[in-house]
């Protein structure tokens, strides 16, 4: 299995290296303004050009640039963090919201 990530990650390496992906992502860049959907903030170096789609075999799939969304390094994790447990239990973002909700009231006592 470990072999099959690597190969799988590397094919993905060479893509994003492409002349035609660098193009595609500075043009998702442009169209989010450089403002990162998640924080709205500025997007840094570094930032990531997000596939909605994560199904591997449309990875290389530009066709539809509603597909794609820029986010920083930390937005970008974040929300593939959350997206394994959201599959299994989609009252994952009520919880979170309820704690968040609870953590600024006991802040602002």
């Amino acid at each position: 299995m470990g072999k099959r990530k690597a190969s799988s990650q590397s094919w993905k390496t060479k893509f994003r290296a492409s002349s035609i992906w660098k193009k595609f992502r500075h043009k998702i860049f442009v169209k989010d303004k450089g403002i990162d959907y998640i924080t709205g903030k500025k997007l840094y170096a570094g930032c990531n050009c997000h596939h909605k789609d994560l199904r591997e075999e449309n990875y290389k799939n530009l066709e539809d640039e509603d597909r794609f969304i820029m986010l920083n390094k930390k937005s970008h994790e974040f929300l593939h963090w959350l997206y394994t447990y959201w599959t299994k239990d989609h009252d994952i973002i009520n919880r979170i919201t309820n704690l968040l909700q609870e953590m600024e009231t006991y802040s602002n006592d």
